[in-house]
């Protein structure tokens, strides 16, 4: 049950990986072809996106690394 849980942890934490380098490309490639009055733009243009895709993406592998370590250290430990 236990590894069941760690798994899909994992698999959650891979997925806002992914989420991250999507939104931080988005944030870093894609002009905003916004003025500076329109608010509705100033959100998704730019630094935002990418502010929050670098931090998914450090947040989410840093935590994976750990679980991996985990995952080795309880596997090793398991089998002594």
């Amino acid at each position: 049950m236990t590894q069941r849980i760690v798994t899909g942890f994992l698999a959650f934490l891979t997925v806002l990986m992914v989420a991250g380098f999507v939104l931080s490309f988005v944030g870093l490639v894609l002009p905003s072809g916004c003025s500076e009055d329109d608010l509705r733009c100033s959100v998704g243009s730019g630094s935002f996106d990418t502010i929050a895709g670098f931090g998914l993406v450090v947040f989410g592998g840093l935590t994976l690394l750990c679980g991996w370590a985990l995952q080795a250290w309880r596997h090793r430990h398991d089998c002594d």
